[in-house]
């Protein structure tokens, strides 16, 4: 499909010529931008101004729809892409997305911002984002000089652990006399909550907000940038930038650019003859910046377990018994996701094994929830014992051997559970990055991957479990999830043995 086709449908449905396939519309341009750059050819961005058109028309349906169909089908495939490519087309969307924010009512102050900083067009953001991105070394000066240190968050908690948590853990040891800033999500101190020096100010991006949501948080993070550094003199404070939403990977800046430092994570390690993970890139970025050659510092820190933690492994655990975490929860992301019956006879399998004790982790959302409910309703009619119990409760009163334990509570809590366990199962999502911070052997699944790169990329450094990656076009038959699921089960069965 290409622009004046796609324009015509559009005109048509809002001219009422067309009753239905509205929906369908932005998906079907969004397939088209990618097939281009698929096969590297140029790219047509008014097809982008197409879609932002309909992110913002007064239909509310329509709008989200275009809105999340801008994200999660152009610019998080680019990103996924992890190729010099992918960053500049997605730099390209982004900046396209922009322009058409700044035109509009609600753009007006992300604009006027701008402009107090120079930055009045397209081209002008594009070049400071390629100028932070090429930068290598802190002076060494600095290091002395640095009172306080911003590190915005990643948004997502998975990202955080394997990206953020690395990138504090190093710079604190580095300056040993800043303050550090962690800016994000309210998952932050609940991981980084123990570290001294750190402080977290709270800053939500809304994942599955619309698109003027989305685009238009910068103004007010900007603000709290300026307050933070507002008494220090310039080089006093560093801001570091670990390609995350907040700043549309980069490309709207929130300190000036000599005292920003930005991690390509899209485009690091490229060239590398082995593929690294995120982790250990992100600690060969820091090595290179702080002018050190240590061996990488691979896992982040963790809050500290809290005693009931213990103390709940501690009427659970005999000289016998196996704790497993299960967390089927994929992030909104419906491609990371097997099945409910893969999920299901998993379960029932891992529980043939005597004192065996599942803890089943209830997920985000109702629909994970209610997945979760009908495993657990099953499994007691197959005569499994079964307990559910939820934040707040005496959980010191559990007393199960063998069978499955229902678990609903926040993401922290979900962190404390993987750390008392013996093995953690899951799909690509925060859960696995959550098991290697705490050093517990994991057994993935890893769904919906678009390439080996990708998989290289986000899988944790599993030197005890396993990975089984499931690429986004592979046929999954009855014989490949038997295969699967056996698979699986042997990776637990030797993570036991072990």
């Amino acid at each position: 499909m290409d622009f004046k086709q796609a324009q015509d449908i559009w005109h048509d449905w809002q001219n009422k010529k067309m009753p239905t396939g509205e929906l369908h519309l932005a998906s079907d341009i969004a397939a088209s931008f990618i097939s281009s750059f698929q096969q590297r050819e140029p790219e047509d961005l008014r097809l982008i101004d197409l879609l932002c058109e309909m992110a913002m028309a007064k239909q509310a349906k329509i709008a989200k729809h275009a809105s999340a169909t801008l994200f999660s089908e152009i610019i998080e495939i680019l990103c996924d892409d992890f190729s010099k490519e992918g960053v500049a087309t997605c730099a390209h969307v982004l900046l396209r997305i922009l322009d058409s924010i700044r035109k509009q009512p609600e753009g007006r102050e992300l604009d006027s911002l701008l402009r107090k900083k120079g930055l009045n067009t397209t081209a002008q953001l594009l070049e400071r984002f390629e100028a932070i991105r090429e930068k290598t070394r802190i002076p060494e000066g600095q290091l002395r000089k640095t009172q306080k240190i911003i590190i915005l968050s990643r948004v997502t908690a998975g990202a955080d652990i394997s990206i953020t948590g690395i990138i504090i853990q190093r710079l604190r040891k580095s300056f040993p006399q800043a303050e550090f800033i962690l800016i994000g999500p309210e998952h932050l101190p609940h991981m980084f909550g123990q570290a001294k020096r750190c402080r977290s100010i709270p800053f939500i991006y809304k994942n599955n907000g619309s698109l003027l949501e989305k685009m238009t948080t910068w103004p007010a993070l900007l603000a709290i940038v300026t307050k933070e550094s507002h008494d220090f003199y310039p080089g006093e404070v560093l801001l570091f930038d670990p390609d995350t939403r907040l700043s549309q990977l980069g490309l709207l800046p929130l300190l000036d650019d000599e005292h920003t430092w930005y991690f390509p994570s899209r485009t690091i390690g490229l060239t590398d003859g082995r593929q690294k993970s995120l982790s250990e890139l992100s600690n060969q970025w820091l090595n290179e910046i702080l002018g050190e050659n240590k061996p990488p510092l691979a896992y982040p820190l963790l809050s500290v377990l809290e005693e009931q933690y213990s103390a709940i492994r501690n009427s659970l655990k005999n000289e016998h018994t196996f704790i497993i975490t299960i967390n089927f929860g994929v992030g909104n992301d419906p491609r990371k996701k097997i099945g409910a019956h893969f999920e299901l006879t998993l379960l029932h399998e891992l529980l043939k094994t005597p004192q065996t004790v599942i803890i089943l982790d209830n997920g985000c959302g109702d629909e994970e929830h209610k997945r979760t409910e009908h495993h657990l309703q099953v499994l007691k009619q197959f005569g499994f014992n079964t307990q559910t119990i939820t934040k707040g409760e005496n959980i010191e009163k559990i007393s199960l051997h063998h069978g499955i334990i229902s678990h609903q509570g926040p993401l922290c809590d979900l962190g404390k559970w993987i750390k008392i366990s013996d093995c953690f199962i899951g799909y690509d999502s925060c859960g696995q990055h959550i098991a290697n911070a705490a050093g517990t052997p994991s057994v993935i699944t890893f769904a919906g991957a678009p390439s080996a790169r990708f998989v290289a990329r986000w899988s944790p450094n599993n030197k005890t479990g396993s990975t089984f990656p499931i690429y986004r076009h592979s046929k999954l038959g009855k014989r490949e999830l038997d295969t699967l699921l056996k698979n699986v089960v042997e990776a637990v069965a030797k993570v036991r043995k072990n």
